[in-house]
């Protein structure tokens, strides 16, 4: 402190007036470099996490609407109503593969990428159930209804499940 006491008052205050100046350019450096950081995770949020969410909640909406048009074409007893379940089933196909491919653009790494597989294989698979399921359907009797309810509520029904619940895991790990 016998340093200061023989400092005149002016260097005193001019001492005191650099290092607040000091202080404040130290701080206003870690700011900037917060907010940079800030920056860059805001960056992969709204470049990646936000649009991976969206397309992941998409394909579930498809998923369900599209197990959805399926009961109602089995339950439809005139030709134009199953047309145009028909319809509604090609479009949620079509509308499948290429939310799925939009996904693939926003893979961010190797865990993303292998449940953006399982979920595309999942979906794959039960969409070859309706290639069986489509014809009893048409049919429209009770023996053909009955074959349709089976497959719809075995192996369409498990592949069905297992596709959602990849599906949830997408959305989680997003």
């Amino acid at each position: 402190m016998n340093f200061l006491s023989n400092l005149k008052l002016g260097r005193r205050l001019a001492l005191g007036f650099g290092l607040v100046l000091a202080l404040t350019g130290a701080l206003a450096f870690s700011a900037y470099v917060g907010l940079s950081d800030t920056h860059d995770d805001m960056a992969t949020v709204t470049g990646n996490t936000v649009p991976s969410l969206q397309v992941a909640a998409e394909l579930k909406a498809l998923a369900l609407n599209l197990r959805r048009y399926e009961y109602n074409h089995l339950i439809s007893k005139d030709e134009a109503a199953m047309k145009e379940m028909d319809g509604l089933i090609a479009k949620t196909h079509t509308d499948f593969k290429t939310t799925f491919d939009a996904y693939e653009k926003l893979v961010s790494n190797d865990t993303d990428r292998a449940l953006w597989q399982a979920a595309h294989a999942d979906s794959d698979r039960y969409m070859a159930q309706w290639k069986e399921i489509e014809p009893l359907s048409r049919q429209n009797t009770e023996e053909s209804i009955a074959k349709a309810e089976a497959l719809m509520t075995g192996e369409s029904r498990k592949a069905f499940t297992s596709l959602v619940d990849n599906l949830d895991k997408l959305w989680k790990f997003n």
